[in-house]
């Protein structure tokens, strides 16, 4: 942030998303900054409209525009091309969005009981003195050099991409937007590579280049652990777990057929050996009043769809993921889910280490 001169870390030119600075006044901003970090101070899910809010902002800037407006004529008024970088701060983070998640990288930091900061204090005094800092990184990128190691790390960029990409997936083979987690750890590292080679600022730097490598692991384990979590999908695991886990619902074997009046209030469905059969939409509404209308907002037909490309579908109707089954004698349409999807799925925290001399060809 220090590009912005001096005053950039004055209060009063902070953009704070809910907080004296709307939607569509950031994305105003948004435009206006170019190329260059754009910051979003204090995101709040209380303040403003909260995650909606969030979610736009992330996916309008990161896709380059804002959507389409009219004049009074009806004339369609032209659309500002955006490409700062947004770097956002705050307490909390919507985490029922896969895609947004996927469009940034989450950096988590230790919560502080009241401990003094003396880093981050002399940061903040010495402040104004950053801009010297940023003059002297434009200034480079601008020379033959600067110029020539930026299209370096452009070509570097796709054999990198596809690296972070395989250790996603031997992370969290179900992680959502596992190519576009992966181009934001390359960008990341490839930026940290290019201000290594500053003159100046290089040699400041490269003593935590290690630290940096540790940190883009711990973040891509993040990463991939919040795109699973965020999945829809994932949800309605996760919640179906918890009503079957607390006794407030059950599965019934098949063989015992409908349920009795007593238990129909309390069964999702059947289990045998060929799998797990639940009533469709009375599962779906058992969810949604322990999850709220909040969560998993999309329509049935896209969740049933993002199980049958994770796997989780034993059989499916033809042209329906839910499929008709014999149930007391009678048809019942279920979606049969196969009998280990319930279970838990334990994270490869170590799959990062195995690629680690991968890494180093680029200065990890």
């Amino acid at each position: 942030m220090c590009l912005y001169g001096p005053g950039f870390a004055s209060n009063d030119n902070l953009l704070k998303l809910g907080e004296g600075a709307t939607r569509n006044a950031i994305m105003a901003f948004a435009a206006h900054a170019h190329d260059l970090p754009l910051l979003i101070d204090n995101y709040k899910p209380n303040t403003g409209n909260g995650k909606n809010d969030f979610v736009n902002l992330i996916h309008n800037i990161l896709e380059g525009g804002d959507r389409k407006r009219s004049s009074r004529d009806g004339e369609l008024r032209d659309t500002k091309l955006v490409r700062c970088i947004p770097i956002v701060t705050g307490e909390d983070l919507p985490r029922d969005d896969a895609a947004s998640i996927a469009r940034i990288l989450l950096v988590t930091f230790e919560w502080q009981r009241g401990e003094p900061n003396d880093a981050l204090t002399a940061a903040q005094e010495n402040s104004e003195h950053l801009c010297a800092v940023g003059w002297a990184w434009i200034e480079w990128l601008r020379s033959d050099e600067g110029r020539a190691a930026a299209r370096a790390a452009g070509k570097a960029f796709p054999k990198l991409r596809t690296e972070w990409a395989t250790r996603l997936a031997k992370i969290e083979k179900d992680s959502a937007n596992i190519a576009r987690v992966a181009s934001n750890l390359a960008v990341n590292q490839l930026a940290w590579e290019l201000v290594c080679q500053h003159p100046q600022i290089g040699p400041a730097l490269r003593s935590y280049s290690q630290a940096h490598a540790q940190g883009l692991k711990s973040i891509a384990r993040t990463m991939a652990k919040s795109t699973v979590e965020a999945l829809e999908a994932h949800q309605y695991r996760a919640a179906l777990r918890e009503l079957l886990g607390s006794g407030q619902y059950k599965l019934i074997e098949r063989s015992i057929g409908k349920p009795n009046d007593y238990e129909r209030d309390r069964v999702l469905g059947w289990v045998d050996n060929g799998g797990i059969y639940l009533m469709p939409a009375i599962t779906l509404n058992a969810i949604k009043r322990l999850v709220g209308p909040a969560q998993i907002v999309i329509s049935p037909q896209t969740l049933y769809g993002q199980m049958e490309q994770l796997g989780w579908l034993a059989g499916t109707g033809g042209s329906q993921t839910t499929k008709l089954i014999s149930i007391g004698g009678e048809k019942q349409r279920v979606l049969h889910w196969l009998p280990n999807v319930l279970e838990e799925v334990g994270n490869n925290d170590s799959a990062l280490d195995e690629g680690d001399e991968a890494c180093t060809t680029l200065g990890l």
